[in-house]
């Protein structure tokens, strides 16, 4: 655990420098690319640990899209594609609206500006 720990934030400290390397250079090249992997852990902590140590790392995100929605990424049916981001940018955009009327709901302290 110890020596996961510390590789782990010595790849983190690399990776951020290597982004801001590339935001400082704008010549530097980009590739945004998905690459699927398999799991090779059993349990939902493994899982987790796994996906927040990639998410962790400067630069990189960790998804889970179901393999359809992979499939059609790579088949190139933009109209699934585009729906399955639009469906969740709104869920997204619809919960932040529930926390921050939640937030005014119960913290007396805050209140709407108009």
């Amino acid at each position: 655990c110890v020596l996961y720990a510390g590789w782990l934030a010595r790849e983190v400290v690399v990776s951020a420098l290597d982004v801001a390397r590339r935001v400082l250079d704008p010549a530097l090249p980009i590739s945004p690319r998905v690459v699927s992997l398999p799991l090779a852990q059993r349990t939902d902590a493994g899982r987790v640990v796994y996906a927040n140590s990639i998410t962790l790392t400067p630069g990189t995100v960790s998804i889970d899209l179901g393999k359809d929605f992979v499939q059609s990424a790579f088949n190139r049916d933009y109209t699934l594609v585009l729906g399955v981001v639009m469906f969740y940018a709104t869920l997204i955009v619809l919960l932040n609206l529930v926390v921050d009327i939640l937030q005014v709901t119960l913290n007396p302290k805050l209140k709407f500006n108009s």
